[in-house]
């Protein structure tokens, strides 16, 4: 790869010299600069659609740690019924009405609270 693009390898070698002349004030300053432009949060920046398209392909237990996240997070998951109704046929209630199914959502996150209270999260099906 550095023979492609040489000054690659300077700015990495200029990178590796100053990481390891730097003291911890300035390593500590450079990780917290680099969390914010490594950690993005992706559900946020799509479009609803397609993040209801790979909220799709979860489990009940990984959609109730996704709506656990931050408050965008579960506004997103909790207004996606398609993946709460396939939740709910993989649990067993497949014949579920709209309204039953918004009841259903309240019930699996009564259950999640109740269960981290005791610290068996995720534990209840």
């Amino acid at each position: 790869m550095f023979l492609i693009f040489p000054y690659l390898s300077t700015r990495y070698r200029t990178l590796d010299f100053l990481i390891h002349n730097s003291g911890a004030r300035q390593l500590y300053h450079l990780s917290e600069k680099l969390n914010c432009l490594l950690k993005r949060d992706f559900l946020k920046h799509l479009p609803i659609e397609m993040s209801f398209y790979l909220l799709k392909f979860l489990d009940p237990q990984s959609l109730l740690s996704c709506c656990q996240v931050s408050k965008t997070w579960n506004k997103t998951v909790n207004s996606c019924v398609d993946c709460w109704k396939r939740s709910c046929d993989i649990i067993g209630n497949a014949d579920l009405s709209l309204q039953a199914l918004s009841i259903n959502v309240n019930v699996f996150g009564s259950l999640a609270l109740k269960n981290f209270k005791s610290r068996n999260t995720f534990d209840w099906y």
